[in-house]
């Protein structure tokens, strides 16, 4: 059994972020000077330094994961923001709509390619938010998703 994350930030994420805004600040008025007379005369530890660097930096983190969504307006509203760079105040309910419907087609067309037989086993399979599959599918009907 796994643990649900927690929305509040540990105690050590908490330090961390407050050392790295300190060292942010101290580095805005001396880290280029430092850096250049650590580099003139240290190079071994400049060379170290910028590896471990490299090899630590997080990847951007992800935004708009789909597992996320808990209704299906959420999910309408990642759908259009994964390929357009848009306010999602400014998304319409039509646009919700149209989105819903493509990504149903979307689906439609990959279990057609899978050989999933249309509404085969959909009471077993869970989605990535626990909503079982044939749930989200009487929500979006009930709310005029059809």
């Amino acid at each position: 059994m796994s643990r649900k994350k927690s929305s509040r930030s540990s105690s050590r994420d908490r330090l961390a972020e407050q050392f790295l805004e300190a060292l942010q600040s101290d580095f805005a008025q001396h880290g280029a000077e430092v850096i250049a007379n650590m580099r003139k005369s240290h190079p071994e530890r400049y060379a170290e330094l910028a590896g471990k660097l490299i090899l630590t930096a997080e990847p951007p983190a992800k935004t708009g994961d789909m597992s996320e969504a808990k209704t299906p307006d959420e999910l309408g509203r990642l759908l259009i923001q994964s390929v357009a760079d848009i306010d999602p105040d400014t998304i319409t309910a039509g646009q919700i709509k149209s989105a819903l419907a493509a990504n149903d087609r979307f689906i439609a067309d990959i279990e057609k390619i899978a050989g999933v037989k249309k509404d085969a086993g959909r009471k077993d399979r869970k989605g990535g938010n626990g909503y079982a599959v044939d749930e989200v599918a009487a929500t979006l009907k009930h709310l005029g998703y059809d």
